[in-house]
């Protein structure tokens, strides 16, 4: 018996159908788990990118940022992104109620402010519009407007670019108007002003965010979460997400007990067939442990085989 081993692959050629339905059966049951896997990724993903699209791309914002804390915070290794957001609520262009803000133009892209025309206002006297606004407006780029803040300061702006429609505003019927972040701060004082920050994939957030407080002297009152976004990726202790890992994890339990239950029965019938044949090789001399090292053999060769065709299979 120094070669028993050698029998497995052996028999498994010789009994083609029983071997087929158990690679079969493994590979049913491993698709079935990495379907729901990937169904669970991909419904968080599109979650995500559904909140990234409704709230913008930060994790934190710190209220009223000093330059001093500005530029320790983004010159931290974990920080991937950093940007101001003024909010100056309503205000008035060429006469029309509008909102008004102003935002760093290397954080533009993750609040979705997407540029089709023209250029990001960077000079004093610059802003930029959404293109319904423009339309409706009867704009173009390069036009002068005259825009009043909330306090009654009035001042001509030029029209250096137009960005992509936002559905919030578009549906009020009420244009969104960006400035340059220098344009604004001689404008007038924003209602609200916020240093956002994006932190690199894999950083433990709270232990980043509880770090700077410490190190800024920042109180908890000056610091505010996308909630909804840190949830999703599960690095809060926000609800929002709690409903996709609690179905995730029910249909994972169902698919794994049947999954188990499939396997089990397939190898149990298989050895229960082959009682006689184990004891004729206990027979000529196999020892209990040889025989329970050929079923073990023939389950690997089974499952390595039906491992891949289970994940490509439940991939797609």
């Amino acid at each position: 018996m120094n070669s028993y081993l050698s029998i497995v692959p052996k028999y498994l050629s010789a009994h083609k159908k029983r071997s087929r339905l158990a690679i079969i059966s493994v590979a049913i049951s491993v698709a079935l788990v990495t379907g729901v896997f990937s169904m669970l990724d991909a419904l968080l993903k599109f979650e995500k990118i559904q909140i990234i699209h409704d709230y913008g791309n930060f994790h934190i914002a710190i209220e009223n940022a000093s330059e001093e804390e500005m530029q320790l915070i983004r010159s931290r290794v974990e920080v991937q992104n950093s940007g101001l957001w003024m909010d100056f609520g309503k205000a008035l262009i060429n006469g029309r109620e509008c909102e008004l803000g102003a935002l760093d133009q290397n954080f533009a892209p993750d609040m979705n402010v997407e540029l089709t025309q023209g250029r990001y206002p960077t000079g004093k006297n610059e802003l930029m519009l959404e293109q319904w606004a423009m339309k409706d407006l009867g704009l173009k780029v390069n036009d002068r407007v005259n825009l009043s803040a909330g306090n009654g300061t009035a001042k001509e702006f030029v029209i250096s670019g137009v960005y992509m429609d936002s559905g919030s505003t578009k549906a009020a019927g009420v244009p969104g108007v960006l400035l340059s972040v220098s344009g604004a701060k001689e404008l007038t004082n924003p209602e609200k002003n916020y240093y956002l920050v994006l932190f690199k994939d894999r950083v433990n957030i709270m232990k980043a965010e509880a770090e700077i407080k410490k190190e800024l002297n920042i109180p908890d009152d000056r610091v505010e979460h996308n909630d909804q976004l840190l949830a999703v990726i599960g690095q809060s202790t926000n609800k929002t997400a709690v409903g996709i890992y609690q179905t995730g994890a029910i249909l994972f339990c169902m698919v794994l007990i049947a999954g188990v239950m499939m396997i089990y029965n397939t190898f149990n019938i298989s050895v229960m067939e082959r009682i006689r044949q184990f004891g004729l090789l206990r027979c000529i001399g196999a020892s209990r442990s040889q025989i329970i090292k050929m079923v073990k053999r023939e389950g690997l060769v089974i499952t390595a085989k039906a491992i891949p065709i289970g994940l490509i299979a439940g991939i797609l």
